[in-house]
């Protein structure tokens, strides 16, 4: 694959200097870059997500640390997959959630 300019990227990822970067596959087919860091008014984690299909690339909304932890809950959830201890730490309880004992007593263990 050539490479190829990515557009549509916000001033919260483009606009930084002596900042970090690192690039990783989660499947053939789906790629993250993450930017961090850096001397501009934004140092705040950026993550961007690019699906590539064919010869070209698919940008996705670009996400803060936060976002895309919750992005990654949601899906382990769908999966059928139990929320990790930082989803459960991280949840702000609501008036109307019921307390679940399980969840805690996986905390405490």
């Amino acid at each position: 694959m050539k490479w190829k300019k990515l557009t549509n990227i916000p001033n919260t990822v483009t606009n930084r200097y002596g900042h970090s970067l690192s690039v990783w596959n989660e499947t053939q087919t789906i790629h993250w870059i993450i930017v961090f860091g850096g001397f501009s008014s934004v140092t705040d984690t950026r993550l961007i997500k690019i699906i590539t299909s064919g010869r070209d690339l698919v940008v996705q909304p670009v996400l803060e640390n936060n976002e895309y932890r919750q992005e990654r809950a949601r899906q382990r959830l769908a999966q059928g997959h139990p929320p990790s201890t930082e989803d459960i730490l991280d949840k702000k309880p609501q008036k109307s959630d019921p307390l679940d004992y399980s969840q805690v007593l996986l905390l405490i263990i």
